[in-house]
């Protein structure tokens, strides 16, 4: 069963409808890690060590389209994907 979660950002350091790259990228990484450890205690896995892939494709995160505030840009899943790829390296 699939949930959709929505995140409002409050109170940021950014002006209303903006983040920075290098918040989106640590926000992005921090919530698939959560997201990845709650998944695996159902199947008794929660310390260290390799997810299984099933679970990792379980767990995976995605973005959607959203209210746009300020005339922003709205990416694809994939455009996201290369957007995170470009910024951890």
């Amino acid at each position: 069963m699939m949930k959709e979660i929505e995140l409002h950002l409050v109170d940021a350091a950014a002006p209303s409808g903006e983040i920075a790259v290098k918040d989106l990228a640590a926000l992005a990484t921090a919530l698939q890690e959560l997201t990845t450890r709650i998944s695996r205690d159902p199947i008794n896995t929660p310390g260290p060590g390799r997810t299984k892939q099933f679970m990792e494709e379980l767990s995976q995160l995605a973005s959607a389209p959203g209210p746009d505030i300020d005339g922003g840009i709205d990416l694809t899943d994939d455009e996201f994907q290369a957007f995170l790829q470009a910024a951890r390296s």
